[in-house]
Order: structure tokens, then C-alpha cells, then sequence
């Protein structure tokens, strides 16, 4: 089944997993749809463990310093 998602962080952390990018589309410069083909209950699993996992709270680190900046 295809799973997409905008996060690119996300899609990083499913390719590390060893999930393979099946397509992608970039939407805008910067910003694009990341898709994988991988089943509802893994990817559900790979969203709890994203956001249990240490690469979340860079994540959400980079978005706080990134509001300095703006």
C-alpha cells in the first residue's frame, strides 16, 4: 500500500529504516510528497516510533531556532 507524507524529516527516518522511496513530487522549492510502499500497520508503527525517538526532538528543536529567525 502508499504511504506519503510532507515530513521530510519523517521520510528521512523511514529511509534509515531501510524503507525505499517509491516516488516523490516536489510541491514547492523546499517542500515535497515522499512516497512509500509499505503496509498501515508498520507504517502506523513507524509513526510512533519517529515520534518517540530522538530524531523528533531535533525535529522539534530546528523548528524553535528557525522561529528566531523569522
Amino acid at each position: 500500500m502508499m504511504k506519503t507524507t510532507t515530513d521530510v524529516w519523517f521520510a528521512a527516518f523511514l529511509g534509515h529504516k531501510g524503507e525505499k522511496l517509491a516516488t516523490f513530487e516536489k510541491i514547492t522549492t523546499g517542500r515535497g510528497k515522499f512516497s512509500f510502499d509499505i503496509e498501515e500497520d508498520a507504517w502506523k508503527n513507524y509513526k510512533i516510533e519517529f515520534h518517540n525517538s530522538l530524531l523528533a526532538d531535533i525535529k522539534a528543536e530546528q523548528g524553535k531556532l528557525k522561529d528566531l529567525l523569522y
